[in-house]
């Protein structure tokens, strides 16, 4: 009795102990969403915790709750167009004639729908191609559509784990998961995401695998979205419109075009890097301004029109042999976790001490926590409270010297 009693004893502190961070965990995303992305769905923690996260009330809050930019010509005649997407796609920090669908509408004449929304990724897409209420209730006639996803880097790291729907204003956030040869609305992930310190988890795992697992998750989605879209409209063109690439994308764009997803990049189409903060809406801030759509849409649309694919794609594909001769995995990891403490430095050298043996994964995690348990404290300006919490990941973790740097920028500050 006296064992079951210290079990449940430690059971009920621990319970205690997390739900007193989760609640500090939220209420801080809560608080930086209203300094960087007012949100209009203010509720309390346990509201949060409690919400109806099913994937028919998804489907419910897609279609009826969610603002998104309004659709353009819709009395024209032409063949319509649907833009999916994140905040780059909806136009976040652009009025509404600043953004990629209102030129795009302008110069093609055709009717627009803009289906994106912040912090969305490809699994928001596909959810849409998988609904009849898209096709009931959005695109209500029988004309052949030509179907737009924007894609830029992060979304690699969306359809792994959602990101924070308090903090981005994304929600309904969900992932999907391979299962029996599909994708399949991932119910068990659904759970995790109501408590961020779950969800904090769930993420740094996700940090372990690899670029080939990614890539190869993320061809899954494409693919999938590609059959949907088919099974409506037999002839329909999908664009994959790459506004800034990273490893993954580049790795499967010749998979996608064997499989008809057509992928052109901003970059192939304008000779510009979009990375360059002439195209920011701030230096703080890498949403694209008016003057990159400027530059992006004429020539885009002259390539639907002319359908100039092959030369397009030419620049992914140089790009994609240049990686395979000259990038190394293991040294740019090296190099990075080297360079500056960071999350991507934390656990890009967690990786590599967990290949050498020198610590398991499990307290590689446990380190990773209760460093975001410190960097939590750090921000509000509770310094001794942080510094408890980094000493904890330096003992648990003390190979990874990123923690011990992370300590004298305490002390200095």
């Amino acid at each position: 009795m006296k064992v079951l009693k210290i079990i449940f004893i430690n059971l009920l502190f621990f319970l205690i102990l997390f739900f007193l961070l989760d609640i500090f965990t939220y209420y801080r995303q809560l608080y930086i969403s209203y300094k960087h992305n007012p949100i209009e769905d203010n509720i309390s923690y346990f509201k949060h915790i409690t919400r109806d996260l099913s994937e028919k009330n998804v489907n419910k809050i897609i279609y009826e709750n969610i603002n998104y930019p309004k659709a353009e010509n819709t009395t024209s005649e032409l063949n319509p167009i649907v833009i999916f997407g994140c905040s780059f796609a909806q136009g976040a920090g652009l009025s509404e004639n600043q953004t990629f669908s209102h030129k795009l509408a302008l110069i093609s004449k055709a009717p627009v729908y803009n289906r994106a929304s912040g912090g969305w990724g490809t699994q928001h897409m596909l959810f849409q191609l998988k609904s009849d209420d898209l096709y009931k209730n959005v695109l209500k006639d029988n004309r052949t559509p030509l179907f737009i996803y924007i894609y830029i880097p992060d979304h690699i790291n969306r359809i792994h784990r959602a990101m924070e729907p308090v903090l981005y204003g994304g929600y309904p956030t969900f992932v999907y998961k391979f299962k029996q040869n599909q994708l399949i609305f991932d119910k068990t992930s659904q759970f995790l995401f109501r408590f961020p310190l779950l969800s904090y988890i769930k993420e740094y795992l996700y940090t372990f695998k690899t670029v080939e697992e990614k890539a190869d998750f993320l061809f899954l989605h494409l693919l999938e979205a590609k059959k949907e879209i088919n099974k409506h409209y037999k002839n329909a063109d999908f664009i994959v419109l790459v506004y800034s690439d990273n490893d993954e994308i580049l790795s499967v764009s010749r998979k996608l075009t064997k499989n008809g997803i057509k992928v052109v990049f901003f970059e192939g189409l304008t000779n510009i890097n979009p990375e360059n903060e002439d195209y920011y809406i701030s230096k703080y801030d890498n949403h694209p301004n008016e003057r990159a759509w400027d530059l992006l849409t004429p020539k885009f649309y002259n390539y639907i029109k002319n359908a100039n694919y092959n030369e397009v794609t030419k620049q992914a594909n140089f790009k994609q042999d240049y990686i395979k001769i000259h990038y190394s995995p293991k040294t740019r990891d090296y190099t990075l976790a080297k360079s500056f403490p960071s999350s991507y430095s934390l656990y890009s050298l967690d990786k590599k001490l967990i290949e050498q043996e020198k610590i398991n994964k499990f307290r590689a995690v446990g380190a990773y926590v209760s460093w975001c348990i410190s960097n939590l404290f750090y921000n509000n300006t509770c310094n001794f409270i942080s510094g408890i919490f980094l000493d904890i990941s330096i003992k648990m973790n003390p190979y990874n010297e990123n923690y011990k740097i992370y300590k004298k920028i305490l002390k200095t500050n």
